[in-house]
């Protein structure tokens, strides 16, 4: 293999050990995570950025979260990099700005808060909303499966 991929693949693991590591694993579930992988993503200045790659369906958001890890000096909280992300639809068209400065520590609320959960919907609006959700996705799943059949 050939180092920038080893780059990428090292990087993509890194991350997703933050994300186990901080996140609940059900906050996790919820974003509907259909797969996930290594690649390169151009930052705001054009310049190729070894990531994770995770292919959600979330409430909010379906397609591609692309995050990498920046190196800094030690800031303030003792941490010595955070994290930039942003999101992308199904056909790899960014869909949002890059969200920068991230740390490690909220890095699983960040991306919660931008595939499932919004900060200004109550527990009670989210429930309502995730459970109608999940129904429709599980209607459209047997309307799939039935058309395979016929």
């Amino acid at each position: 293999m050939t180092q920038r991929i080893l780059t990428a693949l090292n990087i993509a693991e890194f991350i997703m050990g933050i994300i186990h590591t901080f996140t609940d694993i059900n906050v996790v579930y919820s974003w509907g995570v259909r797969g996930y992988g290594a690649g390169y993503v151009a930052d705001e200045k054009g310049i190729q950025q070894p990531c994770l790659v995770l292919n959600v369906s979330g409430l909010v958001h379906t397609g591609f979260v692309a995050v990498y890890k920046v190196r800094r000096f030690k800031g303030r909280d003792g941490s010595d990099f955070v994290f930039s992300l942003a999101l992308f639809d199904d056909d790899g068209k960014q869909k949002s700005e890059w969200y920068h400065d991230i740390k490690p520590n909220e890095l699983g609320a960040k991306i919660d808060e931008l595939v499932e959960k919004p900060k200004h919907l109550t527990d009670e609006e989210y429930q309502r909303l995730a459970e109608a959700d999940s129904e429709y996705k599980m209607l459209a799943d047997a309307y799939d499966a039935m058309e395979a059949c016929m």
